[in-house]
């Protein structure tokens, strides 16, 4: 009767039950009465209840969905399966803590959470979520999955089970397109008021978050600095299609809008969708399928499933490493700069609805790729200027500080057909604010600065 003598509810009774237990262990000769007492008199030494928390919750509650779907409930319970998974517990244990410590900055910054009722006539609170995701890019395991602030406040897994706006973290998938089409990193695109006829006859006139025009922009500077308008326009120049093709070879599998606001992050997505294929970046154009199992045997040890990574060639790896250059460009000068505190080579980029009410941020390194989304789960804005910048990237960056400290520092390596050259950001040419590009082999400017 564990309910009727918890320790927790009813210690009087739990000691009581201790009491007869280690009596009878003395009487039947298992230990010495001078044992029994010693046990007996000592306190029942309570775990807190903010400390009983048990990490993995979510990954095991998704890895149990994956194998009743395979294999049903009673070989699951009953037959004795051994799982080897690709779980990470030092991971997991510190992305749990990440966000768990991000998501309490947030509430500090927003006031007191919301109560509302349910249907049920209950208090809920209405508090900010958010979901953290690790992927190994050449193997597609996935080595920490947190899917809420508390599995025990709520089981709904937001990492895979949430679709949400990913915002400005879509765009790679257009710039991506577009150096595909033959477009480069110097490439002009003039950042000046547009408009566009929209549904229902009215007119859509996209807008840039700082609601500055910048006139001419580089395609660097304007994924760098998140660019709306630049974003559009180029998405226009490219075709719907092309955006969205790369998007399914890189795994995306949720319905995708096929209008021009697909540029901007219209189309609901899951952190794992996002995630998953911003780690075939990481992995020189290759996706690999992510996966928590690596095998399973059965109660005789017979194998009964293996995961072989086997990546296919989504990008071609000149592709790859020029994106993953740009996605550096957001570290470095723009609106990823929060994760270049860590030192080391790292590609992102950040995540923003228009109403606020998501924030994200994915980055990579060449061995791991991270995303982070933070949001409420009825969706409303997390408050004025709390982007992805601000919320999400604190997040990843606490994280993948603590993950990274004991691993070596790696940089992306560059493929033979890609050239590295100065280019200026100046539309005036006089090379007053050069850049270090990346451009295919025969692709690369004539007036880059020497």
């Amino acid at each position: 009767a564990p309910g009727s003598y918890s320790p927790f509810e009813h210690p009087d009774l739990a000691r009581r039950r201790r009491s007869h237990v280690l009596n009878r262990m003395a009487e039947v000769g298992f230990i010495t009465k001078a044992e029994a007492a010693r046990a007996d008199a000592a306190s029942l030494d309570l775990v807190p209840p903010e400390r009983r928390r048990t990490t993995g919750q979510y990954f095991v509650e998704y890895l149990q969905q994956l194998l009743e779907a395979k294999y049903g409930a009673d070989m699951v319970f009953k037959g004795g399966l051994q799982v080897y998974t690709t779980f990470s517990p030092t991971m997991q244990l510190q992305a749990e803590q990440s966000l768990r410590e991000g998501l309490k900055a947030l509430e500090a910054r927003s006031g007191p959470a919301v109560v509302a009722r349910a249907r049920t006539g209950k208090p809920v609170q209405n508090r900010p979520e958010g979901a953290l995701l690790t992927i190994e890019p050449q193997t597609g395991y996935i080595k920490a999955m947190v899917g809420g602030y508390d599995f025990s406040r709520s089981e709904f897994n937001r990492a895979i089970q949430a679709k949400r706006q990913p915002g400005s973290a879509f765009k790679p998938f257009v710039y991506i397109a577009a150096l595909e089409s033959g477009l480069t990193p110097a490439t002009m695109i003039e950042d000046s008021p547009v408009s566009y006829q929209g549904k229902n006859g009215t007119a859509w006139k996209p807008d840039n978050y700082d609601r500055k025009f910048r006139g001419l922009t580089t395609l660097q500077q304007g994924i760098e600095e998140s660019v709306n308008v630049v974003t559009v326009k180029l998405q226009e120049q490219i075709g719907i299609q092309r955006t969205a093709d790369v998007a399914r070879r890189l795994g995306i599998q949720s319905p995708l809008t096929g209008d021009l606001t697909l540029a901007l992050g219209s189309s609901d997505l899951t952190l794992l969708e996002l995630t998953s294929a911003y780690g075939a970046l990481a992995n020189q154009g290759a996706w690999v399928a992510p996966t928590a199992i690596r095998y399973v045997t059965d109660s005789q040890g017979k194998l009964l499933e293996e995961n072989i990574p086997q990546g296919k060639e989504a990008l071609s790896p000149e592709v790859a490493y020029v994106i993953t250059h740009m996605l550096r460009g957001v570290v470095d000068r723009g609106t990823g700069q929060a994760a270049k505190s860590l030192g080391r080579p790292i590609a992102a980029k950040t995540g923003t609805t228009n109403d606020f009410s998501n924030a994200w941020f994915i980055g990579f390194t060449p061995r791991l790729v991270t995303g982070v989304w933070v949001g409420y789960d009825r969706p409303k804005s997390l408050g004025h200027d709390e982007t992805g910048a601000r919320v999400a990237a604190p997040i990843w960056t606490g994280y993948m500080g603590k993950v990274l400290k004991s691993m070596p520092v790696e940089d992306f390596p560059v493929p033979e057909g890609v050239v590295l050259l100065p280019v200026d950001l100046d539309p005036a040419g006089r090379c007053s604010r050069p850049v270090v590009m990346a451009f295919i082999r025969g692709n690369e400017p004539s007036s880059a600065c020497r």
